[in-house]
Protein backbone atom coordinates (compact mmCIF):
# COMPACT_ATOMS: atom_id res chain seq x y z
CA UNK A 1 0.00 0.00 0.00
CA UNK A 2 1.49 3.35 -1.17
CA UNK A 3 0.79 6.48 1.29
CA UNK A 4 1.51 10.20 1.78
CA UNK A 5 2.86 10.67 5.28
CA UNK A 6 2.43 14.29 6.32
CA UNK A 7 5.03 15.65 8.88
CA UNK A 8 3.07 14.88 12.45
CA UNK A 9 3.46 11.22 11.45
CA UNK A 10 7.15 11.79 11.06
CA UNK A 11 7.96 13.80 13.95
CA UNK A 12 6.20 11.65 15.88
CA UNK A 13 8.08 8.67 14.72
CA UNK A 14 11.17 10.86 15.31
CA UNK A 15 9.92 12.07 19.18
CA UNK A 16 9.11 8.39 20.41
CA UNK A 17 10.15 4.49 19.80
CA UNK A 18 6.28 3.75 18.93
CA UNK A 19 4.15 2.35 17.12
CA UNK A 20 4.30 4.99 14.86
CA UNK A 21 8.27 4.28 14.08
CA UNK A 22 7.67 0.36 13.92
CA UNK A 23 5.25 0.80 11.01
CA UNK A 24 7.79 3.50 9.06
CA UNK A 25 10.58 1.24 9.29
CA UNK A 26 8.58 -2.20 8.85
CA UNK A 27 8.44 -1.52 5.47
CA UNK A 28 4.62 -2.84 5.12
CA UNK A 29 3.99 0.68 3.11
CA UNK A 30 5.47 2.35 0.15
CA UNK A 31 5.68 5.68 1.81
CA UNK A 32 5.64 9.36 0.19
CA UNK A 33 5.88 12.94 1.29
CA UNK A 34 7.24 16.44 0.72
CA UNK A 35 10.51 17.34 0.37
CA UNK A 36 9.68 20.74 3.30
CA UNK A 37 8.42 17.98 6.16
CA UNK A 38 12.42 17.14 6.21
CA UNK A 39 13.76 20.88 6.18
CA UNK A 40 10.81 21.93 8.48
CA UNK A 41 12.07 18.82 10.77
CA UNK A 42 15.55 19.46 10.68
CA UNK A 43 14.72 23.32 11.94
CA UNK A 44 13.63 21.58 15.01
CA UNK A 45 16.63 19.70 15.92
CA UNK A 46 17.30 20.85 19.04
CA UNK A 47 13.68 20.83 20.27
CA UNK A 48 13.06 17.11 19.20
CA UNK A 49 16.81 16.26 20.70
CA UNK A 50 15.89 17.65 24.29
CA UNK A 51 12.07 16.35 23.88
CA UNK A 52 13.33 12.89 23.03
CA UNK A 53 16.11 12.72 25.20
CA UNK A 54 18.29 11.45 22.60
CA UNK A 55 21.50 12.05 22.13
CA UNK A 56 22.92 13.90 18.50
CA UNK A 57 24.27 10.75 16.92
CA UNK A 58 21.43 8.47 18.42
CA UNK A 59 19.06 11.29 16.46
CA UNK A 60 20.80 10.95 13.47
CA UNK A 61 20.34 7.73 13.27
CA UNK A 62 16.92 7.49 13.80
CA UNK A 63 16.42 10.65 10.82
CA UNK A 64 17.77 8.93 8.83
CA UNK A 65 16.71 5.38 8.89
CA UNK A 66 13.02 7.03 8.85
CA UNK A 67 13.25 9.40 5.82
CA UNK A 68 15.38 6.56 4.19
CA UNK A 69 11.93 4.58 3.93
CA UNK A 70 10.18 7.71 2.93
CA UNK A 71 10.44 8.77 -0.94
CA UNK A 72 10.58 12.99 -0.80
CA UNK A 73 9.02 14.76 -3.68
CA UNK A 74 9.98 18.36 -4.25
CA UNK A 75 7.08 20.66 -4.77
CA UNK A 76 7.57 21.18 -7.91
CA UNK A 77 7.49 18.19 -9.04
CA UNK A 78 3.76 18.06 -7.70
CA UNK A 79 1.59 18.87 -11.50
CA UNK A 80 -0.01 22.56 -11.13
CA UNK A 81 -3.66 20.83 -11.93
CA UNK A 82 -2.92 18.36 -9.05
CA UNK A 83 -2.14 21.09 -6.78
CA UNK A 84 -4.69 23.65 -7.62
CA UNK A 85 -7.55 20.84 -7.32
CA UNK A 86 -5.80 20.33 -3.72
CA UNK A 87 -5.71 23.89 -2.49
CA UNK A 88 -9.54 24.31 -3.84
CA UNK A 89 -10.29 21.36 -1.21
CA UNK A 90 -8.24 22.42 1.53
CA UNK A 91 -8.32 26.12 1.70
CA UNK A 92 -11.42 26.25 4.30
CA UNK A 93 -9.83 23.19 5.76
CA UNK A 94 -6.11 23.77 6.29
CA UNK A 95 -4.22 25.30 3.10
CA UNK A 96 -0.77 24.38 4.02
CA UNK A 97 -1.83 21.00 3.63
CA UNK A 98 -2.28 20.97 0.14
CA UNK A 99 1.17 19.85 -1.15
CA UNK A 100 0.27 16.44 0.76
CA UNK A 101 -2.82 15.97 -1.06
CA UNK A 102 -1.91 17.24 -4.01
CA UNK A 103 1.27 14.62 -3.65
CA UNK A 104 -1.43 11.85 -3.16
CA UNK A 105 -3.89 13.08 -5.67
CA UNK A 106 -0.84 12.44 -8.06
CA UNK A 107 0.33 9.45 -6.75
CA UNK A 108 -3.23 8.17 -6.50
CA UNK A 109 -2.72 7.07 -3.24
CA UNK A 110 -3.95 7.67 0.17
CA UNK A 111 -2.90 10.12 3.48
CA UNK A 112 -1.67 9.14 6.67
CA UNK A 113 -1.71 11.85 9.29
CA UNK A 114 -2.97 12.13 12.42
CA UNK A 115 -4.56 15.97 11.76
CA UNK A 116 -8.01 14.69 11.71
CA UNK A 117 -8.72 18.12 9.57
CA UNK A 118 -7.76 15.64 6.20
CA UNK A 119 -10.85 13.25 7.01
CA UNK A 120 -12.96 16.47 6.06
CA UNK A 121 -12.06 15.95 2.35
CA UNK A 122 -13.52 13.16 0.54
CA UNK A 123 -10.75 12.98 -2.53
CA UNK A 124 -8.39 10.44 -0.92
CA UNK A 125 -8.70 8.30 2.00
CA UNK A 126 -7.06 9.73 4.95
CA UNK A 127 -5.72 6.87 7.70
CA UNK A 128 -4.59 7.84 11.17
CA UNK A 129 -1.65 5.48 12.87
CA UNK A 130 -4.72 3.61 14.38
CA UNK A 131 -6.39 2.87 11.48
CA UNK A 132 -3.59 1.62 10.07
CA UNK A 133 -2.62 -0.78 13.12
CA UNK A 134 -5.91 -2.09 12.92
CA UNK A 135 -5.35 -3.02 8.76
CA UNK A 136 -1.48 -4.35 9.83
CA UNK A 137 -2.81 -6.64 12.18
CA UNK A 138 -0.63 -4.90 15.10
CA UNK A 139 -1.56 -4.41 18.57
CA UNK A 140 -0.96 -1.08 20.23
CA UNK A 141 -2.98 1.10 22.79
CA UNK A 142 -3.99 4.20 21.69
CA UNK A 143 -4.96 7.49 23.83
CA UNK A 144 -8.36 8.46 24.02
CA UNK A 145 -9.91 10.91 21.75
CA UNK A 146 -9.43 13.35 24.01
CA UNK A 147 -6.01 12.77 24.49
CA UNK A 148 -2.98 14.29 22.94
CA UNK A 149 -1.73 11.93 20.30
CA UNK A 150 2.30 12.65 20.44
CA UNK A 151 3.30 12.00 23.57
CA UNK A 152 7.09 13.37 23.58
CA UNK A 153 9.28 10.45 25.11
CA UNK A 154 11.85 12.85 26.37
CA UNK A 155 12.58 12.32 30.10
CA UNK A 156 12.02 16.28 31.54
CA UNK A 157 12.36 16.39 35.63
CA UNK A 158 11.73 12.93 36.16
CA UNK A 159 8.44 12.91 34.21
CA UNK A 160 6.80 12.66 31.04
CA UNK A 161 5.35 15.40 29.17
CA UNK A 162 3.02 15.92 26.52
CA UNK A 163 2.64 18.66 24.31
CA UNK A 164 -0.48 19.88 21.80
CA UNK A 165 0.53 18.66 18.69
CA UNK A 166 -1.79 20.82 16.65
CA UNK A 167 0.15 23.52 18.47
CA UNK A 168 3.56 22.49 17.52
CA UNK A 169 2.29 20.93 13.93
CA UNK A 170 1.08 24.62 13.24
CA UNK A 171 4.58 26.16 14.15
CA UNK A 172 6.34 24.15 12.10
CA UNK A 173 4.01 24.61 9.00
CA UNK A 174 3.92 28.53 10.04
CA UNK A 175 7.60 28.95 8.67
CA UNK A 176 7.17 27.15 5.41
CA UNK A 177 7.86 30.21 3.13
CA UNK A 178 8.27 28.41 0.24
CA UNK A 179 4.33 26.80 -0.03
CA UNK A 180 3.25 30.22 1.56
CA UNK A 181 4.45 32.18 -1.67
CA UNK A 182 2.42 29.00 -3.49
CA UNK A 183 -0.18 29.04 -1.95
CA UNK A 184 -0.75 33.53 -2.39
CA UNK A 185 0.06 32.56 -6.06
CA UNK A 186 -2.88 30.04 -6.47
CA UNK A 187 -5.15 32.56 -4.29
CA UNK A 188 -4.32 35.37 -6.87
CA UNK A 189 -5.29 32.95 -9.98
CA UNK A 190 -8.40 32.12 -8.69
CA UNK A 191 -9.32 35.81 -8.19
Amino acid sequence: MKLVVDTTVIMSALLKDSTTRKLILGKKFSLLSIWFSQTEIKKYESYILKKAGLAQKDYETVFEKIFGNITLFDETEISNDFFEKAFQIMKNIDEKDTPFLALSMQENCSIWSEDTHFKKQKTVKAFSTKDLVKKTGMSESFPEKNEKIIQFGGKLEGEWKNIDSQKFVSSLRDSDKKNETRFKELEKHWK
